[in-house]
């Protein structure tokens, strides 16, 4: 008999858990569980949720802020796919709703070559070797140079202020 602790509401859905709990068992191993809880429910803490709609908004760039990130990721020798120039990048993020209230810019980093698709296992062999290091620290580098931009360079965040209010409702700029 093996024994394994389960933690429920470890940040994973309840779903992953339950399957994953159901594929250990359908191995045929004699298995106890030790269930526990995490988190709030550990805790006896409550909470109650109220969705704002739209659940998850659009996307809003600040062109001078995106410009900035650019700039920084160019001195690294890294490329910025540009939508204005009509360079689309594919990916999904829940940050829109941020980008509504707060000047955001939410950059994306070339891992691998164009012709491997993310969330394969060509990908992963990328993103788990020396051009995933690489860009992981790139990333970095170029959002603290942004930031050193945004505090030091005259007129910069400014820029980004502005721009951010001069959008209407849609986040498009006016």
């Amino acid at each position: 008999m093996h024994r394994i602790t389960l933690i429920e509401g470890d940040g994973i859905g309840p779903e992953v858990v339950g399957a994953a709990a159901l594929a250990l068992e359908a191995t045929g191993v004699a298995l106890e569980w030790d269930r526990r809880e995490a988190g709030a429910a550990a805790a006896g803490c409550e909470m109650e949720v109220a969705w704002l709609d739209p659940a998850y908004d659009n996307l809003v760039d600040v062109e001078p802020f995106c410009d900035l990130y650019a700039d920084n990721a160019a001195r690294l020798g890294r490329v910025v796919a540009d939508h204005r120039r009509g360079e689309g990048v594919v990916g999904s993020t829940d940050m829109g709703n941020v980008s509504h209230l707060v000047p955001s810019i939410h950059p994306m980093i070339k891992v691998s070559p164009p012709d491997v698709a993310i969330h394969t296992q060509d990908f992963v062999r990328f993103a788990r070797g020396e051009h995933g290091d690489r860009a992981v620290l790139d990333g970095a580098k170029a959002m603290a140079m942004t930031v050193a931009d945004l505090w030091l360079s005259p007129g910069a965040l400014t820029a980004v202020r502005e721009a951010f209010a001069a959008r209407d409702s849609a986040g498009q700029p006016v």
